[in-house]
């Protein structure tokens, strides 16, 4: 009736578990070739916990230097037209900072603006550019780039 176990019951030799290793992981990475596309289309960036980046300028924050403001309000935009207002945003630093401003094509720096930042508040600085091109913001402190951030102006 009951037989002694043999401790073989239910052993599956080495090579068929690698085997089915290998398939399990052929699984996981062409679901992965499938689903990064689509990750990769949304257009919706995350604001950074600690950098630089550009949002589109509102009215809102016309009168504002240093504001509180849920990450969500102001997404980091990368591409702009003539006519919008970008803005660049510095987010989890305190002191002060010096914001860059180069074309990317001719690496001139045409922009240099220190900003006192209070850590937990966005510092902003509203981006005196209106001509089309492709350009880089560099966070600075000192002579050392902590961050960076390209955005183009399109027509």
């Amino acid at each position: 009736m009951n037989s002694p176990r043999s401790g073989r019951e239910g052993h599956v030799p080495l090579r068929k578990r690698a085997q089915s290793l290998v398939d399990w992981l052929w699984v996981l990475v062409l679901g992965g070739w499938i689903l990064l596309p689509g990750c990769a289309s949304d257009s919706v960036q995350t604001p950074k916990s600690r950098g630089v980046y550009t949002v589109l300028g509102s009215a809102e924050l016309a009168p504002l230097g240093a504001f509180d403001a849920p990450p969500s309000s102001y997404e980091p935009k990368a591409s702009f037209t003539v006519g919008q207002v970008p803005i660049v945003v510095v987010r989890g630093y305190d002191g002060r900072v010096t914001v860059e401003i180069q074309d990317t094509h001719s690496g001139e720096t045409f922009f240099v603006k220190d900003i006192v930042t209070a850590f937990g508040r966005l510092a902003y600085q509203r981006v005196p550019i209106r001509k089309p091109g492709e350009y880089r913001v560099r966070l600075m402190i000192g002579k050392s780039e902590m961050d960076d951030f390209k955005f183009s102006i399109n027509n």
